[in-house]
């Protein structure tokens, strides 16, 4: 199995951790920010496919930020939600979760996935949104094509 397959595999307690980090901080930040005019986002350049392969299929990040988002009727008429991964198996994989999720229609916005390799294509893509807030998560296992150039692009 190579590298890129493994890291779904099991969760681990570095995972669990970073997990706990960015589901924390967007909950204190979204809760800030609910209370502005507009609309916010959430952004995950790297989102891999929505749960591990561990025998509980353990929810990864993008997961439990949605579900946290649809119990707040607030937040959910009010986050853009932007996922990528350059694996069209991880993104298909995501779509699949999401999907099973129940309650996914009460979200005001329809979630855009994306398959690309971070770089000129998600530049393509930011450029066509309003600018608003963004909290965007930039997994660490993932920072290729996160240039200085990249980000003079983005703004």
């Amino acid at each position: 199995m190579d590298k890129k397959n493994d890291f779904f595999t099991e969760l681990t307690i570095s995972s669990q951790i970073k997990i706990s980090i960015v589901t924390k901080y967007f909950s204190a930040w979204a809760n800030v920010m609910k209370k502005t005019k507009g609309d916010i986002a959430y952004i995950d350049l790297f989102a891999g496919p929505g749960s591990y392969a561990d025998k509980n299929k353990t929810k990864s990040t993008p997961i439990i930020i949605l579900n946290n988002v649809l119990k707040d009727n607030i937040l959910k008429n009010k986050v853009k939600f932007l996922f990528n991964d350059k694996e069209k198996d991880y993104t298909n994989r995501l779509r699949v979760e999401i999907d099973s999720i129940s309650n996914i229609s009460e979200l005001k916005y329809k979630i855009k996935i994306f398959n690309f390799s971070v770089g000129e294509n998600i530049v393509t893509e930011f450029k066509k949104e309003k600018l608003i807030p963004t909290f965007l998560f930039i997994d660490p296992w993932g920072y290729k094509g996160l240039t200085c150039y990249f980000w003079r692009r983005i703004r």
